[in-house]
């Protein structure tokens, strides 16, 4: 938070005052998430023309609600106002299909081996203006 304010959004539960989800990232001009992103946010560069998404997480009672989408469209439409080239995370399989549906790119199979699980590269690739 402290190193990338603009890139820990959080959705709040505004009858309770409850933290519902979050989502965080880091700006870089590095193409690849690589596992030292979770560790070093001294790689975060507020100009990079990337965003390396790290975190969506929802508590399970406001799934399936739509949150998780409005923080990503809140994500995509800051990334292209800040002039971004794209979105870049690393998923489990069964949320493919939740990332497609912004027009992010299945990349394959990720070298990623953070928290012992199967990843996927993801990309969002935003127009260049000419």
């Amino acid at each position: 938070v402290e190193k990338a304010p603009e890139l820990f959004l959080v959705a709040e539960d505004r009858s309770t005052g409850r933290i519902a989800g979050f989502l965080n990232g880091l700006a870089t001009d590095r193409e690849h998430l690589t596992d030292d992103f979770f560790t070093d946010a001294e790689m975060h560069d507020p100009k990079g023309k990337n965003i390396m998404l790290l975190g969506l997480d929802v508590l399970p009672e406001y799934q399936h609600q739509g949150l998780a989408s409005r923080l990503m469209e809140h994500l995509i439409a800051d990334a292209q106002e800040k002039g971004r080239e794209g979105l870049i995370l690393t998923c489990k399989d069964r949320l493919i299909g939740f990332y497609e549906r912004f027009g992010y790119k299945n990349l394959g199979l990720s070298q990623s081996v953070h928290g012992g699980a199967v990843w996927y590269d993801m990309i969002l690739e935003f127009p260049r203006e000419k």
